[in-house]
């Protein structure tokens, strides 16, 4: 029993070094690009990647060091990473108006996640469920609108194709992984290893998006 709870401990390890990798690797690439990407939509992608690699050090650092863990660190990740997403839709998108149902949904959806769930001891799954469902009704809002552009015959040159790319494949997948950690056979192993997967897709997307030439 010892031996396999230590391999799984090794498993998780491994799975989060990966994990970290590829967010070192978006993090590289959005300083690498900063002088080029600091007039576009992408400017404040390079802030972004940053408060991900703080949030990260502090939930390490929560969860050894604490007896708090370090769900509430992951929380504020939540809350604040979609309203980044918002805005930067916000900044790509034509639809403006769209933008007002979309934070008056968002914020009564953490309203009540906050007075129904636990800040502290567990994660914000009401303003988890809702801020996905809102992403991918973005993501296809602007893949419609790409639609309607020249630019739709060069889009893998795109900064703003690979990030709502990335964050299609993220969000698709982060859906059943939500539902399926209501289920007892559904450990802390299989729940690294999607997100592992997952993130990779992400930042990996993003790192892309960083090198893409912008347009002159």
């Amino acid at each position: 029993m010892v031996l396999a709870d230590k391999k799984k401990i090794n498993m998780i390890l491994f799975l989060k070094i990966i994990l970290y990798t590829a967010q070192g690797a978006a993090l590289l690439a959005a300083i690498a690009k900063w002088n080029e990407n600091k007039h576009s939509s992408q400017r404040y992608f390079l802030h972004f990647m940053i408060f991900v690699a703080v949030v990260e050090i502090a939930a390490n650092l929560s969860r050894m060091y604490t007896s708090l863990g370090n769900s509430y660190i992951y929380n504020i990740y939540i809350i604040v990473s979609f309203l980044f997403f918002f805005y930067w839709f916000y900044a790509i998108l034509k639809y403006k108006k769209v933008f007002y149902w979309i934070l008056g949904i968002y914020f009564i959806s953490v309203g009540i996640s906050i007075s129904l769930e636990s800040f502290v001891n567990e994660m914000l799954h009401i303003t988890l469920y809702m801020g996905t469902l809102l992403i991918l009704f973005l993501t296809s809002l602007y893949y419609r609108s790409l639609l309607e552009k020249k630019e739709v015959v060069d889009f893998l040159k795109l900064q703003p194709f690979w990030i709502a790319t990335g964050l299609l494949i993220f969000y698709i997948g982060l859906l059943p992984v939500q539902f399926l950690q209501g289920f007892k056979d559904f450990d802390r192993i299989n729940y690294q290893f999607i997100m592992m997967v997952l993130n990779i897709f992400l930042y990996g997307c993003f790192a892309i998006a960083f090198l893409c030439p912008q347009k002159k």
